[in-house]
């Protein structure tokens, strides 16, 4: 039986929706190494995490997809690498929405020959819609909304009592 892996960042979650992602892992059967939320200093309201999670089903973007309709979230899930599939990462912020692509083991982006060929020439000669299309295939938009997430600390001494 397949096995698959990755990691949950759950950059910010308002609180009262703590519980509403517990419901989803456990709908989706995804089991996780125990976590513990804290507080997310850069949204008010909101508390952040990071979750390691396997499951014997592909739900990865079912995950996302759930994930993504709870309000004013942002989050980040990665699909490991096996012999039986490819590697993936999904990135969510509002306003933004989804943001999906295949990564190698390292986490880069694996863009398909296609891809490029329609950034290259389906701009024409204009190098902004060329660099437009280019910054689209790299999820850059996503990058920039969550980066200021990422530099945080998940270790923060400030611990929510009675979360995780």
């Amino acid at each position: 039986m397949n096995s698959y892996s990755g990691v949950l960042f759950l950059h910010a979650v308002p609180k009262a929706s703590s519980d509403s992602v517990d419901e989803i892992l456990l709908r989706l059967k995804i089991r996780t190494k125990p976590f513990e939320w804290v507080l997310q200093p850069l949204v008010l309201g909101c508390i952040k995490t990071v979750v390691d999670w396997t499951s014997q089903a592909d739900v990865a973007p079912h995950l996302v997809s759930e994930l993504s309709d709870i309000s004013n979230i942002r989050f980040e899930v990665t699909l490991n690498q096996s012999k039986q599939q490819t590697g993936r990462r999904w990135l969510y912020s509002p306003g933004l929405g989804i943001f999906a692509s295949a990564v190698d083991e390292a986490g880069n982006l694996m863009i398909a020959e296609n891809q490029l060929r329609n950034a290259l020439y389906g701009s024409g000669n204009d190098l902004l819609k060329t660099q437009a299309a280019l910054r689209k295939l790299l999820g850059t938009a996503w990058d920039d909304d969550l980066e200021r997430f990422r530099e945080q600390a998940y270790d923060s001494q400030t611990r929510m009592a009675g979360w995780g």
